[in-house]
């Protein structure tokens, strides 16, 4: 990203580290012991920094300015330089978010990593294996008004 581009707005927020940081409030707990859980929405995490990120949404916080337009987003990585710095090493495709990156591969392999129990439907992403799951509880991904 380049330097300058991207501005943090002053807010109480700020003292947030990255997720990436490893420190005593960020430590990752064993899995299905998530401990930070959002009061507005039930959902819980595993670091203290995603349950952060998540209360913004409830907030309406967008702590990342965008220098050029003055555009605010909740994200760093969702800022529209058009930098795309995480490039596969397969095909040479390139993404703004390592994490796209790391799923990418699987379009290569075919590797479905998430099976569902019920009818055994194969997913490569967990979004898409948590969306179809949705079908067998019956949960709605939305309220209607």
């Amino acid at each position: 990203m380049q330097e300058g581009v991207l501005q943090k707005q002053d807010s109480p927020r700020d003292a947030v580290r990255e997720c990436d940081s490893q420190g005593p409030s960020d430590t990752l707990v064993p899995a299905g012991k998530s401990v930070y859980e959002c009061k507005e929405c039930g959902k819980v995490f595993n670091k203290n920094c995603l349950l952060v990120q998540q209360q913004w949404i409830h907030t309406g916080v967008e702590p990342y300015t965008c220098q050029e337009c003055g555009k605010a987003f909740r994200e760093k990585e969702d800022i529209h330089t058009g930098q795309k710095p995480h490039k596969c090493a397969d095909c040479g495709k390139a993404f703004s978010r390592r994490s796209h990156l790391v799923y990418h591969p699987r379009i290569h392999t075919g590797q479905k990593a998430y099976e569902c129990r019920e009818c055994g439907k194969a997913s490569a992403h967990h979004s898409a294996f948590v969306r179809h799951n949705k079908i067998h509880t019956r949960e709605k991904t939305c309220e209607c008004i």
